[in-house]
């Protein structure tokens, strides 16, 4: 009520001063209107008159003199005027009763010469009259206004307030607790909305607080059932830690298990690598050393492909096995140089007879623009190949399997037909899948055409394929490939025959045969990420390369040390043309130069047969005294009865394993005299580490290469 109150004061006081001062400049504006009109007005009689009677005066005429003075003297602001000189003397008018008065005084003169005098007096008083008279209605007006404000005010705030104090009044009841209360309000307005809404959250409140004491009653009955159930939790909870230690125990055999299985794993994977490499050293091996001696083209030929089959049957063996043990499956890109006809007409004699077999027609058409050389990754090239013309000779019965290979905007591309049994469209987006085949009847285990797109993808290629089931299909692959106009000529070893003096062309063998290592140990230290190591090594290859001026190698390694450390399969592209360059050196002949007028005394132990025949043939040298075991056993007893420059121990051989029979040497050594290296087909390179731990010097890896074997043996026998 009494903001409301103080509210319509304010109100009406405003209204009150709005209106007088509305008034107040309305009266004042017409007062200085009437002011200005008034002075311009007796301005412009003061002329009139004064101009008349000066013409009167002259005519010394009375009586013009007078009517002239009655006409002025009818407006009725002019209240008196007055002529005299000295003949004539005229008074007209009356100005006692006027307050508002002006006296205006002029000499009549006519051509400069005085006549008379004039004398007006004017009188504004009936014009304030009226305005007066305006001014006491507006005032009436006003008062009359505020009394009608004031009586509206009243009706408005009583209609306002009483509505507003019924609901303070319901809040502060409801404040005090009074939930029985109730608001009536007549009206149907947005009072009546808001005291309908007030009067149903009061009843809300009121139930909810009948719920609230209910609630209550339940909490307390609840409170008492949880202290009843307290110590039951307590022994629940005795029990559930006895529980949690026995399932502890439980887990932590299982972890055991786990461990264990894990371990038994990567037993599994080396011992599988082992069996799977071990027979591949007599094959490659002893296939290479004909080739150097056989002299029929057509032998060569035949022994060429089995070596390339073999290597790539190595190849593909460690990606399997990746496959198997890594999470993430990554290939590692490795060029070389290729002769693109060369290589073909090997994938061509090395799978015709299947094709014969089945009464194909088979044939591989090579583009003549095809570039003679390339750089490119045989290995990869060959599965590729290989996986998409066997798939289409397998699942040909008749008909044809055409290959052709053609070169255009610097990509390698293969298309190969068929005449097959074709592929349904459901099959066809997963037969690149790993274990896919287009039926359960197929041979192998599906993991072909995976190998191929994985292959195809690390090569930054593309692979399509259409097929209509009894029609046959058509697989395209497109590979981007660089040709490498340059064939790498070999020159080392005429270098090196070049050079006459006996001491210097010493040092520069001695040199050479150390770079099979050294690139060993590049390698390492890439899977390893040792950047440091590696900078190092490359360092010491640089000042090798450069100081004995082996060209072909300097400048890769120039190279080398200006790549990203991090870009690790470009290291090991440009590593792997390192390798291809030493290839064509003949090692044996320059570790036999260095040994001239010695007899190096050599226990060889290892179970296989034909790996001793190869290692036979390697070694088949008067400068080797080499003593053969085929077990762990006889390899110790030898070595308990004879004097060795240096041992090469099979991990896996019966009776003793290699590693037995290195720790019964470093057993009874006082110091680690005697040279051991291990001979393994374990190539993770957690295995080597264990095996040098243990106590190996070193170890070669089967398949045995040739260049390493030599360039160890002369590191170890020097």
């Amino acid at each position: 009520m009494k903001v409301h109150y103080k509210m319509s004061i304010f109100t009406a006081i405003f209204i009150v001063i709005s209106i007088i001062f509305y008034t107040m400049f309305n009266l004042k504006t017409e007062l200085n209107d009437e002011k200005n009109r008034f002075s311009k007005k007796i301005e412009k009689n003061n002329i009139i008159i004064k101009n008349t009677l000066e013409e009167s005066m002259w005519m010394l005429n009375e009586e013009i003199i007078r009517k002239n003075i009655d006409f002025f003297l009818e407006d009725s602001e002019i209240i008196r005027i007055k002529v005299y000189d000295n003949f004539i003397h005229i008074d007209v008018g009356d100005d006692k009763n006027f307050i508002n008065k002006i006296k205006q005084k002029f000499v009549l003169k006519k051509e400069n010469i005085v006549i008379g005098n004039l004398e007006i007096i004017y009188s504004n008083d009936a014009r304030l009259n009226e305005i007066q008279e305006k001014t006491k209605f507006i005032y009436r007006f006003m008062y009359f206004l505020i009394i009608l404000i004031f009586f509206i005010n009243y009706a408005i705030l009583k209609y306002i307030n009483k509505p507003i104090n019924d609901l303070l009044y319901g809040l502060k009841e409801v404040e005090k607790g009074n939930l029985d209360i109730a608001i009536n309000v007549k009206s149907n307005d947005e009072y009546k909305i808001i005291a309908n809404r007030f009067n149903k959250m009061v009843r809300t409140l009121k139930l909810d607080r009948k719920n609230i004491l209910t609630k209550e009653k339940q909490l307390k009955i609840a409170k008492n059932e949880a202290i009843a159930y307290s110590e039951e939790l307590k022994k629940l909870n005795e029990e559930l830690e006895n529980i949690i230690v026995k399932r502890t125990e439980q887990l932590e055999k299982e972890r055991k298990k786990a461990v264990e299985a894990n371990s038994a794993k990567d037993r599994f994977l080396a011992n599988i690598s082992h069996e799977m490499r071990t027979p591949l050293t007599p094959i490659i091996g002893f296939t290479k050393n004909l080739i150097t001696n056989i002299k029929d083209a057509e032998v060569v030929k035949k022994l060429k492909i089995i070596k390339e089959a073999g290597e790539k049957l190595l190849n593909l063996t460690d990606e399997l096995l990746k496959f198997v043990k890594l999470d993430k499956y990554e290939i590692n890109i490795e060029k070389e140089e290729i002769n693109l006809r060369e290589f073909f007409n090997n994938i061509y004699e090395f799978t015709k007879n299947r094709a014969e077999v089945k009464n194909l027609k088979y044939e591989i058409n090579l583009d003549e623009n095809l570039p003679e050389i390339i750089y490119f990754d045989n290995m990869k090239l060959y599965e590729i190949v290989i996986n998409i013309i066997q798939n289409a000779i397998k699942y040909t019965d008749k008909g044809f399997v055409l290959v052709e290979i053609a070169y255009e905007n610097n990509s390698l591309i293969f298309d190969v037909y068929d005449s097959g049994i074709g592929i349904p469209k459901e099959k066809l987006e997963h037969i690149f899948e790993a274990f896919e085949q287009v039926n359960i009847q197929s041979e192998g285990i599906g993991l072909g055409l995976n190998i191929v797109k994985r292959f195809v993808k690390s090569l930054n290629g593309k692979i399509n394929i259409d097929s209509f089931v009894g029609k046959g299909t058509h697989l395209n692959i497109v590979l981007p490939i660089e040709k490498n106009e340059n064939i790498i000529k070999n020159s080392l070893m005429k270098k090196i025959d070049s050079i006459e003096q006996v001491e210097k062309k010493i040092l520069t063998l001695k040199a050479l045969i150390k770079i099979p290592l050294r690139l060993e140990k590049l390698y390492e230290y890439i899977e390893n990420g040792e950047i440091e190591s590696f900078n190092k090594e490359i360092h010491s290859l640089k000042g090798v390369t450069g100081n004995y001026k082996f060209d072909e190698l300097y400048e890769i390694v120039l190279k080398i040390e200006k790549i990203n450390k991090n870009e690790i399969n470009v290291l090991k592209e440009y590593l792997k043309r390192i390798k291809n360059i030493i290839a064509t050196i003949d090692f044996k002949k320059i570790l036999l130069e260095l040994i001239k007028n010695r007899e190096i005394k050599i226990l060889i132990a290892e179970d296989l047969e034909e790996n001793r025949e190869l290692l036979k043939l390697l070694l088949d040298s008067k400068s080797f005294n080499v003593d053969y075991v085929n077990d762990g056993e006889e390899a110790y007893e030898k070595y308990s009865k004879n004097k060795y420059d240096l041992l090469l121990l099979d991990i896996q051989m019966p009776k003793l394993t290699g590693i037995e029979v290195v720790e019964k040497i470093r057993k009874n050594e006082i110091e680690n005299k005697n040279k051991i290296l291990a001979l393994t087909a374990h190539g993770f390179i957690k295995n080597i580490k264990e095996y040098k731990r243990i106590g190996f010097d070193d170890f070669i890896s089967k398949p045995i290469d040739e260049i390493i074997l030599y360039s160890k043996i002369y590191e170890y026998i020097k």
